[in-house]
């Protein structure tokens, strides 16, 4: 029906039809309609070479629409992920501070029975409870490290200086593993150079760094195998530094530190 009112409308007597081809493959058909009876064979070459270039435009702008969808659909998902990571670091903020405040409270205990507030008790509990303190303050490191990735990713991870005693935060440090060494026959050793200068530290940020390294070393040592470390001051520098007899890093990972 839509051919003859064609027809009829601009008095066509006839109609040919070739394939629009791009990359070897048919993009669709051009319809021709002439007033001749019969196609002339100058009208059929012109149209066949037509039909060429025409089949490019239409591959063409049928990419360009595909391309159009598709980076809209990757902008909308973007979108979504953007969303699903912002509510990701929310969630993690809001529950890592709700564990933090009863770890607190468990360590205060701990620490007040530790300190014989509540009545003496016998080496092998002060063992046992000072292991459990010990581990309660690795958990909220463990936390601390989750906030600080928070803050790292929502742009909110903030350094508050303040005069602080390296030396003193390193042996506090080293003292929480003490028990843990001993459980696993691994030797400490902790040198500094003398005079150490007090320093301007976030001192919450950098025990998470120095306990870190100590907690890795001690992690990766083998049962009598030992760990030093060492403070080392100079004009320019600070230098903390920790050594382990454990397998270490391979080469090929080093470059990823």
């Amino acid at each position: 029906q839509i051919l003859d009112a064609l027809t009829a409308q601009f008095n066509l007597r006839s109609l040919y039809v070739t394939k629009l081809k791009a990359r070897d493959s048919l993009t669709g058909v051009m319809l021709v309609g002439l007033e001749e009876p019969v196609p002339m064979i100058d009208d059929i070459e012109l149209i066949e070479r037509v039909s060429e270039p025409s089949g490019i435009a239409l591959d063409n702008r049928l990419l360009y629409e595909e391309n159009v969808r598709i980076v809209r659909q990757l902008q909308e998902t973007n979108q979504q992920l953007k969303e699903m990571d912002a509510s990701k670091d929310e969630f993690i903020s809001m529950a890592s501070h709700q564990r933090r405040t009863p770890l607190t409270s468990m360590k205060g205990y701990v620490s007040l029975v530790l300190d014989g507030d509540f009545g003496p008790i016998t080496d092998p509990q002060r063992a046992m409870l000072q292991q459990a303190y010990d581990s309660s303050q690795r958990m909220v490191y463990l936390i601390s490290d989750l906030l600080n990735v928070s803050r790292l990713r929502t742009g909110k991870f903030i350094i508050i200086n303040k005069v602080t005693d390296l030396a003193r935060v390193v042996e506090d440090e080293l003292a929480q593993l003490v028990q843990a060494a001993k459980a696993r026959n691994v030797q400490f050793s902790f040198s500094k150079s003398d005079n150490f200068p007090k320093l301007m530290l976030d001192e919450m940020k950098i025990r998470q760094v120095v306990m870190n390294f100590l907690d890795n070393a001690l992690y990766y040592t083998p049962d009598g195998g030992t760990v030093k470390v060492a403070l080392t001051a100079d004009e320019t520098s600070i230098r903390y530094t920790v050594t382990d007899t454990g397998m270490g890093v391979s080469k090929e990972d080093q470059k990823n530190l």
